[in-house]
C-alpha cells in the first residue's frame, strides 16, 4: 500500500511525508465493491496517523481510501475526496492519558439463587425452548450453529449458521471513508470533476 504513488501523493497533500508514521489497516470490503472486483479477494485499506501514539485509531487520515486486490497484491484504486485535517492529538487510553479513575463504583454481583435458567454442555446452550451451538472464530468472532426452537416436542430448525463477520453502519457521511462503496463514489467523483 505504502509503495503506491497515488497513496503517497494523497499523504503528501496532507503534509505527511514520513510514511512510517502511518498505519494502514485492511478492513473487509463487504459486498459494496466495483463490478470489476467481483470474484476477487479484495480488502479496503484505511490509513491512520500513528506518530508514536498507542491508539492511532483516534487519528484517522480522512478522505483517503484504497481498494486492494489481495490475490495479486496490487492497489486497484485510491480514492482521495479531499484534505481533512488530522486530529492534532491522539486519543490514547493508557493510564497516564486518562483522567483519574472513578472510585465510587460499587461491585457488580450476579446471583441466581434458584440456579441458572440455562444449561451449557460443551458448546451447546439450552435456554427455555431454545437450543444452539456456539464457537469463537478468529476472523468472524461469535458464530452460532444449529439454532433451534422446541415446538410441541420436536426441535424446529431456525438457522444452520450465523455470524457477524462484516457489518455495514450507514453513518450518513457520503465521503468514501464512511460510505464504503469506493468504486461507485470514485466513478461519481470522476464524472463530476469532468
Amino acid at each position: 500500500m505504502k509503495a503506491d504513488v497515488r497513496w503517497q501523493e494523497a499523504m503528501r497533500r496532507r503534509g505527511i511525508t514520513d510514511f512510517h508514521k502511518v498505519q494502514v489497516d485492511t478492513w473487509a470490503a463487504g459486498h459494496l465493491v466495483p463490478r470489476e472486483a467481483q470474484g476477487v479477494r479484495v480488502l479496503r485499506a484505511i490509513s491512520y496517523f500513528k506518530d508514536g501514539a498507542m491508539n492511532f485509531y483516534g487519528r484517522p487520515i480522512e478522505g483517503v481510501l484504497a481498494l486492494v486486490n489481495m490475490s495479486s497484491q496490487r492497489v486497484m484504486e485510491v480514492l482521495d475526496t479531499g484534505v481533512v485535517p488530522v486530529a492534532p492529538t491522539t486519543q490514547d487510553f493508557d493510564r497516564k492519558s486518562l483522567a483519574p479513575l472513578r472510585r465510587d463504583v460499587a461491585p457488580l454481583r450476579i446471583t441466581q439463587p434458584r440456579g441458572a435458567s440455562f444449561h451449557v454442555r460443551g458448546h451447546e446452550v439450552r435456554w427455555q425452548k431454545w437450543r444452539f451451538r456456539f464457537a469463537l472464530h478468529p476472523r468472524e468472532g461469535l458464530v452460532l450453529y444449529t439454532v433451534g426452537y422446541e415446538d410441541e416436542g420436536r426441535v424446529r430448525s431456525i438457522l444452520y449458521r450465523a455470524s457477524i463477520s462484516e457489518m455495514v453502519v450507514p453513518y450518513g457521511d457520503t465521503d468514501g471513508n464512511w460510505a464504503w462503496c469506493i468504486g461507485e463514489i470514485g466513478a461519481l467523483l470522476r464524472a463530476v470533476r469532468g
